[in-house]
């Protein structure tokens, strides 16, 4: 955990265009409170801000046990298994730059709110940046998909309510900082501002943050963000997305797959338990004659990885010589 601390730092140090040890006092610094799972515990991480009469402090009260996965659904498609060796060690380290990066917004002054859905979402975007293991193998993440499927609204059945211009209060509604994570996405991905200067902008809202960024009026974001998925996704309520960066999303003729074939694995089945006939003539002046033989199998398998740009949950389905075959595993690039 140490170990990454300081390279965590030095990173958003980067992102928030800031250098918080030159700002900081030399009596003050930054404390973190590692401990073991606490089962009284219902939070991951916790911190105060940036406080400017001591050092700032960071609670990771369960940076030893990740949350239990959820239970997989009825008929999962074929994924790759999560390595919870990985995810364990991870984990805190998502936990750590999630609750940095909320001090690091009281530390500069941007308009982000730790304590709201724009600054939850931001500090998930980043959590998740430096540590993706930590957030999708722990059971993390995805968590764009509560808002996407119609979630937050005015009533349990209205369409996608607008976090966009309305940032709420409070950073424990999953549906409004879930919203704040895919509208950060939005702006990075598909529109291709840096994220460094997302963080810049800041704001009292992610559409103050979108009208700083392009130019156009703030009324105008999240009618051009929901106009993008109600394109591409529609009004449906049964969105499953695996990551919570869906972008960019291209039209039909602008979509992209790329195939790539990866290094061929080789295991020797057992030879057959009783030899095989054959006739075989030894040479030019020798007759034919039938030699008995072992026959030694060769398995080789070539994975080949296909990577969907421009469309905003691929489905795959591959035939080889026109015969379906099942797809062994779903990876994931960041």
């Amino acid at each position: 955990m140490g170990s990454v601390c300081e390279s965590d730092l030095r990173s958003l140090n980067d992102l928030f265009s800031t250098n918080f040890e030159a700002g900081n006092t030399a009596e003050h610094s930054i404390i973190v409170h590692v401990s073991k799972d606490d089962p009284k515990t219902t939070f991951n991480g916790l911190n105060y801000g940036y406080e400017t009469d001591e050092s700032s402090r960071i609670y990771l009260p369960r940076a030893f046990v990740p949350p239990p996965p959820a239970p997989p659904p009825a008929d999962p498609p074929p994924v790759t298994p999560p390595n919870f060796v990985t995810a364990t060690i991870e984990f805190p380290r998502f936990v750590f730059v999630a609750e940095l990066a909320e001090v690091l917004m009281d530390f500069t002054g941007y308009g982000w709110n730790r304590l709201d859905s724009m600054g939850e979402g931001l500090s998930n975007v980043l959590g998740t940046l430096l540590h993706p293991a930590g957030y999708y193998d722990a059971s993390q993440g995805p968590r764009i998909n509560q808002w996407l499927n119609g979630g937050g609204g005015p009533s349990p059945t209205s369409p996608r309510f607008d976090f966009v211009a309305n940032t709420e209060g409070t950073d424990r509604n999953i549906f409004s900082y879930g919203c704040a994570i895919l509208f950060i996405n939005y702006l990075v991905s598909q529109l291709g501002y840096p994220l460094k200067s997302v963080i810049r902008a800041g704001g009292s809202s992610l559409a103050e943050t979108y009208a700083r960024l392009t130019g156009k009026p703030s009324s105008s974001a999240f009618q051009s963000f929901n106009a993008l998925l109600q394109k591409h996704i529609g009004s449906q309520v049964s969105n499953s997305m695996r990551r919570d960066n869906i972008f960019p999303l291209f039209d039909a003729a602008q979509r992209t797959v790329v195939l790539t074939v990866g290094t061929p694995i080789e295991s020797a089945d057992p030879a057959d338990p009783g030899p095989v006939p054959f006739e075989v003539k030894p040479g030019i002046v020798c007759p034919p004659g039938k030699f008995d033989f072992f026959r030694q199998h060769q398995h080789v398998e070539v994975p080949i990885y296909a990577r969907a740009r421009g469309t905003a949950n691929a489905i795959f389905r591959w035939q080889i010589e026109g015969t379906t075959v099942a797809v062994g595993q779903v990876l994931f690039v960041l």
